[in-house]
């Protein structure tokens, strides 16, 4: 049956497309049919035709030109097959005999029956040999060869009459014309064996001695014995079955045999299978071997016939036939931020009537820079007939930034579908690059402090801050963009006294983002400094994980480190006060910790106690929560130890600082400075 088919627009131009396809209620099962004008479909040899469903062998000719001479001829008794020179310038009856099937050449040779002149015998032999030479060609020829003898009789010493055993030897082939002959006159023969009645001759006579030379075509026609038929490409094949075929012989020479073939046709998969007949496919491997083709040799060694394939077919399980979906593929969004996750959805469904035992779905993404990678692969369950199942994996968007393209493939594992343009789906989407810096905050021993960029020139300069002589400097990194999150220590770079600072150094310590909407990592790098005072220099830079330098980076800070505890500049500001002042000072030592006593007390003018603050006893007291190594802060409200507020006048305040075993004076010896209350 055929069918046509074509898109319903009426402006397109008339390009059907055909197809056919066998039902038959009696085929052993599902599989490959030809017969008839299918055979057209396949690769012939040259050697044999079909027409209509009808195989008929080739034909060739064989072109012979005979040429006769007896002296100043053109051709020099030359015989000529199919552009071949044989028997040019030999003497005698030249004779050349070719096989009656093929009109392969068979046999050649050159008998001077007569007596050569002596100069001649050496080359051309004594009318002796001749008759033998003769005696055995013709012993060789078989029915159905085709003989051809021309006559060149020059140099002869001997008379001019043919000997009567000669000349029986030619009227075995059919001659009539060599009983008139003799050594003088030109003669031609085309005889077939065993065929007298097909012999031709061409005779001169001496007596038309103008004539010299003379020359005869004809063509021979052959019909091959055999030839090759092979089909297109089998299947795909979940299992091979069987091969089976029919046939008509007209005899019990002809033959029919069938090879299975790989589908590059170069490998022979099985061997003779004789049609009529079938064998068995089975044990062929439908994974290593999806495809087969069939090749079949019709021969008859008696030329009488061509051997008649009239059908046949490969029974086989076919690969089952997927479809993905397009009305289901669907994608989380279009345009995404760089490494937001895409989530794609994509049904495949099987069309055939067999199950399909495991199917892929590949999720491959071709880039702005157009390189493709294979982003995921899904495994579903086994699919049966008329089945559906759904697909969804969720692809990283990290690195594709600008306009990307989605081809989902459906497929079998080791299997090839017959058709595959219905197992591809195709969507575009676009990554907006991530471009917005992150933010950097680097605190020392909790402090912010200022980037300085400029180098050091003064070790000593009070600009620069005291830290402590074991400082934890914590650098944070926080990024925008949620979805690709700070997990790698590289972003964060430090480098200290000019010197990088490896990441798994014992004393950096990496936290990388939890993941979320909070992204953000930290790295705290806490070095010892406690082996002199100085000052030092501290860098640091910092990206995200696009690659986005952080603003501020690189920031740049110098800090002093000094071992032996001291304060300096312990003031209130504003002095006098109204509602309230903040007494600022400068801690400066390796720790905080080697604080025993630190105090500031309230007194009138008159020595009396109306406020005492213990740094130690209640760190809270301090702004920073604490006491530290650099600037500290204490707000005072005004009131005395009850909470009242103190009246207007003249009070004094006195440090008491006590570390590492000494008492150790602030702002002066006596350790006393004046405090004015305005009310």
């Amino acid at each position: 049956m055929y069918w046509r088919a074509r898109l319903a627009d009426p402006d397109q131009p008339d390009n059907w497309r055909t197809a056919v396809f066998t039902v038959d209620p009696d085929a052993p099962g599902p599989g490959w049919n030809q017969q008839g004008v299918l055979f057209g479909r396949n690769t012939v040899s040259p050697l044999i035709e079909v027409h209509r469903g009808l195989w008929a062998f080739r034909t060739y000719r064989t072109e012979v030109r005979v040429t006769s001479e007896r002296g100043s001829g053109f051709e020099k008794g030359q015989i000529v097959v199919n552009g071949e020179q044989l028997q040019k310038f030999t003497l005698g009856f030249g004779v050349v005999v070719l096989d009656g099937d093929t009109g392969a050449l068979r046999y050649t040779a050159a008998m001077p029956t007569y007596q050569p002149a002596a100069n001649l015998i050496p080359a051309h032999g004594d009318s002796t040999a001749a008759r033998l030479r003769l005696d055995s060609l013709l012993a060789l020829v078989e029915p159905g060869d085709y003989v051809f003898v021309r006559t060149r009789h020059l140099g002869r010493a001997s008379e001019a009459t043919i000997q009567e055993h000669i000349k029986a030897r030619w009227r075995r082939l059919g001659s009539t014309a060599i009983d008139t002959l003799t050594y003088n006159d030109l003669w031609i023969m085309m005889a077939r064996v065993g065929f007298p009645e097909d012999t031709q001759e061409w005779a001169v006579p001496a007596s038309e001695s103008h004539i010299n030379e003379i020359a005869r075509e004809t063509t021979l026609s052959f019909t091959y014995p055999e030839g090759t038929t092979t089909s297109p490409p089998i299947g795909p094949a979940l299992d091979w079955d069987a091969v089976r075929g029919t046939a008509t012989l007209a005899h019990g020479d002809a033959r029919i045999r069938v090879e299975v073939l790989s589908a590059d046709a170069r490998t022979v998969l099985l061997d003779g299978v004789d049609l009529p007949g079938q064998a068995s496919l089975q044990a062929l491997d439908a994974r290593q071997h999806p495809y087969i083709r069939l090749r079949a040799t019709l021969s008859d060694p008696t030329q009488t016939s061509t051997p008649q394939l009239d059908r046949w077919l490969v029974t086989y399980t076919p690969v089952p036939e997927l479809a993905a979906d397009p009305a289901a593929f669907t994608l989380s969004a279009d345009t995404l931020q760089e490494g937001q996750p895409l989530t794609v959805t994509a049904a495949v469904t099987n069309l055939s009537a067999h199950a399909a035992p495991e199917v892929h779905v590949a999720y491959v993404v071709t880039d702005a820079a157009n390189h493709e990678t294979l982003a995921a692969v899904d495994t579903l369950r086994a699919l049966a007939p008329d089945a559906t199942a759904t697909s969804t994996v969720v692809l990283d968007t990290e690195g594709l930034a600008g306009t990307n393209r989605l081809r989902v493939q459906v497929g079998q594992p080791g299997r090839v579908e017959p058709v595959t343009y219905n197992n591809v789906l195709l969507h575009p989407f676009t990554v907006r690059p991530d471009r917005e810096p992150p933010a950097l905050t680097v605190r020392i021993d909790g402090q912010s402090f200022p980037a300085d960029p400029d180098p050091v020139r003064n070790v000593q300069d009070p600009a620069f801050p005291f830290v402590s002589a074991r400082p934890v400097i914590e650098v944070l990194v926080e990024d925008a963009n949620p979805y690709r999150p700070l997990q790698d220590s590289n972003v964060v770079q430090i480098t200290f006294d000019r010197e990088p600072v490896p990441l798994d150094d014992p004393s950096i310590a990496f936290e990388a983002a939890p993941g979320g909407p909070q992204n953000r990592a930290r790295l705290t790098f806490t070095p010892d400094l406690s082996g002199r005072d100085t000052t030092h220099t501290l860098v640091v830079r910092a990206f995200d994980a696009a690659g986005n330098e952080a603003e501020g980076s690189p920031y740049q800070v110098h800090f002093r480190v000094q071992r032996s505890v001291s304060v300096e500049s312990l003031y209130p500001y504003p002095n006098p006060m109204s509602l309230a002042t903040r007494f600022a000072f400068l801690l400066r030592g390796a720790d905080p910790g080697l604080v025993e006593d630190f105090r500031i007390r309230i007194f009138t003018l008159t020595g009396r106690l109306v406020r005492e603050f213990d740094l130690l006893e209640d760190p809270m007291l301090l702004d920073g929560g604490g006491l530290r190594i650099g600037w500290n802060t204490l707000r005072w409200d005004g009131r005395d130890a009850d909470g009242d507020l103190l009246a207007t006048g003249v009070y004094l305040y006195k440090v008491y600082l006590r570390a590492d075993g000494q008492t150790i004076s602030v702002n002066n010896e006596t350790g006393i400075e004046k405090l004015v209350v305005l009310r």
